[in-house]
């Protein structure tokens, strides 16, 4: 179901990218997409780019379209209602929005042209206890998985640089020192463990690390809202595809479909993709709204992250329940929708930790008006 409050040009987005995932990604592509060692075939990515997807989170004055955050929702839901395997959100939507809000505008523009036209694809790799940067610019240690962080032209990295100070590098893929190795999460998406020694970077920001993560956290919650969306989509084609088995499979002479129970349980799986989707809706316009404080849109955010990683695990469960086994299998639609549901879940920190940085959130609001 579509939002009524959406005006003319976010209705044309979405049957654009609607009608592309239907007659364009169909399952023999996603195959190909997952059997690609990086998870993203280039072509595919170049028709992103041709449709201006790789375009929306970059900012006007740099040259892209500065959609809006529920635009970039609206986008990622069609994306994940097809199942999409390429790493939009992650290189088109996070990196995307990070590298020219941190970048000085001379090193933004001269990469952002190709990551728009889908020339050079970029990855974040977020900060971790190892990633430690020396005075000389040369980073060391170890990544854990960056979802989309293989095949690409370059990393963003986040890395420490000495007690409460950190800094954003960039990496060239081809740099010394560095070792990718590619691996595919247990839903088809590609990503990558690096590992770097004495890389060779070039320094973006450098300065405090509250400083830094606040720079983070703003890209990074965009980025997770329109995870968000993209979970909501595949959700709600995997009770589409429930729905469908449902009416076809009859059980003592009718259709299973017609059981009283069984209709009850669909209304409460569809209740949860609405509220899902309202949810996100609703935190990705608080998102740019400018009248609202920053804790109040990080809380929004982590309140969405939570709600739709709890209604993840229960619609795959209930689709997986109500289908039987060959609701898992590799061969069926709804297989596919399992496993990225599943991932979905626990793909950025979960319902717990999503829970947590809500109740530190609040707790710290609290504390600020005592």
């Amino acid at each position: 179901m579509t939002d009524i409050t959406l005006d003319q040009d976010q209705r044309m987005l979405v049957d654009s990218a609607r009608r592309y995932v239907e007659r364009a990604y169909d399952a023999r592509l996603r195959e190909r997409s997952i059997a690609h060692e990086s998870g993203c075939l280039p072509d595919v990515w170049r028709t992103f780019a041709d449709m201006g997807w790789l375009a929306m989170a970059v900012p006007e004055a740099v040259g892209g379209l500065g959609a809006q955050t529920l635009d970039l929702c609206l986008l990622a839901e069609e994306l994940g209602r097809g199942a999409v395997n390429e790493p939009w959100t992650s290189s088109g939507v996070l990196a995307a929005s990070l590298l020219p809000e941190a970048a000085p505008p001379a090193f933004a523009d001269a990469w952002l042209g190709g990551v728009m036209d889908g020339s050079r694809r970029i990855a974040f790799v977020p900060a971790q206890s190892g990633l430690v940067l020396r005075d000389e610019g040369l980073l060391n240690g170890s990544s854990g998985l960056v979802v989309g962080g293989s095949g690409v032209a370059g990393w963003l990295v986040q890395a420490g640089v000495g007690e409460r100070r950190e800094a954003l590098v960039w990496v060239e893929a081809n740099a010394t020192g560095v070792e990718s190795c590619s691996c595919t999460l247990y839903d088809g998406r590609g990503a990558a463990r690096l590992r770097f020694a004495d890389t060779q970077t070039t320094v973006i920001v450098e300065g405090d690390s509250s400083d830094i993560a606040a720079l983070v956290a703003r890209a990074s919650d965009r980025a997770m809202l329109a995870h968000c969306a993209e979970t909501v989509g595949g959700m709600q084609r995997a009770l589409d595809v429930t729905l469908e088995y449902l009416k076809t499979r009859r059980q003592f002479g009718r259709a299973v479909a017609s059981n009283q129970v069984v209709q009850h349980r669909l209304v409460d799986l569809l209740v949860e993709i609405e509220e899902a989707r309202a949810l996100t809706h609703a935190a990705a316009r608080m998102f740019d709204d400018p009248a609202s404080a920053g804790t109040a849109r990080a809380r929004m955010t982590a309140a969405a992250t939570a709600y739709v990683a709890r209604a993840a695990r229960q619609n795959w469960k209930q689709c997986v329940q109500l289908h039987g086994a060959i609701g898992m299998t590799q061969e069926y639609e709804l297989g596919h929708f399992v496993r990225r549901l599943a991932a979905a879940a626990t793909l950025c920190g979960g319902e717990s930790q999503s829970l947590e940085r809500l109740a530190a959130l609040s707790l710290d609001q609290e504390e600020a008006f005592a």
